[in-house]
């Protein structure tokens, strides 16, 4: 679990979401503040309750959660009881077992009555051992990239507001701190993009490059950022960089182009873990005859990912062109690339979703394919690829794994087809994979 302004609050410095944590916080008397929100009662009524109360707790429930995210994030507790008079953590007051169906209850509110959505929200419930209808339902409502986020005010469905933590109370942001918070919206995507640039050029400039003459090798690279990178970022160490890793080789679709598994992934599935900057790196070789064929993957502190390969221009066993590539190895290493990220979303606990951008170094302008009979066809320069350049976008990895692949694959579309070669890959295809576990 993530380290929370919980843990914060009560100055521990592990991660562990424990009820004891909770009965900590009541026994210190933790007061609200702008990343801490006590409620006593649950966020939705029950199924019984009339159409009044629950359109009501609906529009609490969202505004909330708003409020939570345009403030830089924070956790809602549902099931503690407030000092009266204060704001003070005063003792818990269990709201019963949450399900899957309570737990589809909220996002869909959530999803529904918040402008835009609010993604990454996670919902908790932690019980004494025994008793799981004693617990509390912990929220964690992460920053948010895309605040400000609006919500109807109450009997107001016709006019949209914008909530906002102040200390501990909820209150309506005036003109002029809306104008600045999508000031603020507008300035984080074009640092977000600036970031992911510099990074992606740096984790270039590293790849290792040939003076022979004829230039080369040329490599396919993917690089992605999480929108809202991790925070806890020592949390990432030897084992777990090498357990991402592995498992990324190992997600089902990752054999889903048949043959043409070479790539990033495949050339360090056995590779020596080492450290970097903030990061960690494999790297694999393999010679064959004149060519040395590599691999690079990389994982960083923040959950970023990065993913790097080349033939070194072996486009088969009569072919050596160093600066030519294969239109499928973009492919290849843009599904290794989600594999990276999802795996990284995973094992790391990352409630956002990814900025990814797939290309090569240094740009070519010829990119070959084989027909039907795996056979490679001859170049032809009337289909030179003059103004090829890196695709960069949105990876919602934040709205689970089917997402996560649609907008993935269209990125990968998006590079493919550049170089006048049809995308062999489909969302469906690796959707029906991953169900299938093969």
């Amino acid at each position: 679990m993530p380290w929370t302004s919980l843990h914060a609050a009560l100055g521990r410095t592990d991660d562990t979401l424990s009820f004891e944590l909770i009965e900590q916080i009541c026994l210190a008397r933790t007061l609200e503040d702008a990343e801490l929100d006590w409620k006593q009662h649950p966020p939705l009524p029950d199924r019984g309750s009339d159409r009044e109360k629950s359109d009501h707790d609906r529009g609490e429930l969202a505004k909330d959660v708003a409020a939570m995210a345009n403030s830089g994030g924070g956790v809602i507790v549902y099931g503690i009881v407030e000092e009266r008079g204060t704001s003070a953590a005063d003792g818990i007051r269990p709201v019963g077992r949450v399900d899957e169906a309570v737990r589809r209850s909220i996002r869909r509110t959530i999803n529904s009555l918040v402008y835009p959505t609010v993604t990454g929200v996670d919902l908790v419930h932690i019980a004494p051992e025994g008793a799981p209808d004693d617990g509390v339902l912990v929220m964690i409502v992460p920053d948010s990239a895309d605040a400000p986020h609006l919500v109807h005010p109450r009997a107001q469905p016709d006019f949209f507001a914008c909530p906002y933590r102040h200390g501990p109370e909820t209150e309506w942001m005036s003109e002029r701190q809306l104008e600045g918070a999508y000031a603020a919206r507008a300035a984080g995507r074009q640092r977000r993009h600036d970031d992911l640039d510099d990074r992606f050029e740096h984790f270039l400039r590293g790849l290792p490059q040939s003076d022979a003459p004829g230039g080369g090798p040329s490599w396919t690279v993917v690089f992605a950022t999480p929108t809202r990178p991790l925070s806890r970022q020592t949390s990432l160490h030897v084992a777990a960089a090498s357990q991402i890793i592995n498992a990324a080789w190992s997600t089902p679709w990752n054999g889903s182009v048949g043959m043409r598994q070479l790539g990033p992934l495949y050339m360090v599935r056995n590779g020596l873990i080492r450290r970097g900057l903030r990061s960690f790196r494999r790297d694999g070789v393999e010679q064959r005859g004149p060519a040395a064929i590599r691999g690079r993957v990389e994982v960083h502190r923040d959950g970023a990912i990065a993913a790097a390969f080349t033939r070194d221009g072996a486009l088969d066993q009569n072919t050596l062109v160093p600066s030519q590539v294969f239109s499928a190895d973009l492919e290849v290493a843009g599904l290794d690339g989600l594999a990276l990220m999802w795996s990284a979303t995973t094992s790391l606990g990352i409630r956002s979703d990814y900025v990814a951008k797939i290309g090569t170094t240094p740009n070519t302008t010829i990119f070959r394919r084989r027909d039907e009979l795996n056979l490679l066809v001859p170049s032809d320069p009337a289909e030179a690829v003059l103004n090829f350049r890196a695709v960069e976008g949105p990876v919602l990895a934040s709205l689970g794994l089917e997402a996560m692949l649609r907008t993935g694959v269209d990125l990968i579309t998006d590079v493919v087809e550049q170089t006048g070669s049809m995308c062999t890959v489909t969302a469906d295809a690796l959707m029906l994979q991953a169900e299938l576990g093969y």
